[in-house]
C-alpha cells in the first residue's frame, strides 16, 4: 500500500507482472497486512504493515532502537529498513492491522546490522 504508483512503474518491464493483495504458497500466505479480509482464513501469514522495532538498552545510559521481526505460531511480521519508516516500538502502540489484535507474540528477532538477536517478549 506504500507504492501507489507501482503498477505504473512495472509497465516498463519486458515481462508482465501481476500485482496481488496476497500470495499463497502452500500453507504460507504473504501479504501487506492492512486488509484483514484478504487472508483471515490463512494458516501462516508473513506480513509487513506494522514496521516493528525494539529499543535495546543496558539499563544505565546506552540504548539503541533497531528493526525486528515479530514471531508467533501464526505470524511473522517483517520489519521496515527504510530511514523514513523505521518502525513502531513493540509494546508501546496497539497494532494497526486487525489481523494482529489477538496475536500472541512470544519473541522478536532484532536486526543488529548483519546479526540477529532473539529477544523473548513478556506475555
Amino acid at each position: 500500500n506504500h507504492d501507489r504508483r507501482l503498477a505504473e512503474a512495472l509497465t516498463v518491464l519486458p515481462a508482465k507482472v501481476k500485482l496481488q493483495k496476497a500470495l499463497r504458497i502452500g500453507n504460507l500466505t504473504l501479504l501487506h497486512g492492512d486488509d484483514a479480509g484478504v487472508a483471515a482464513d490463512a494458516q501462516t501469514l508473513i506480513m509487513g504493515h506494522e514496521h516493528p522495532a525494539l529499543t535495546l538498552d543496558d539499563g544505565v545510559a546506552s540504548a539503541t532502537r533497531c528493526p525486528c521481526f515479530l514471531v508467533s505460531e501464526r505470524f511473522v511480521v517483517l520489519p521496515a529498513f527504510s530511514p523514513w519508516a523505521n518502525g513502531c516500538t513493540v509494546g508501546r502502540q496497539p497494532f494497526m492491522s486487525p489481523l494482529l489484535h489477538s496475536a500472541d507474540f512470544s519473541e522478536a528477532v532484532a536486526v543488529l546490522g548483519p546479526k540477529l538477536l532473539r529477544v523473548p517478549l513478556n506475555r
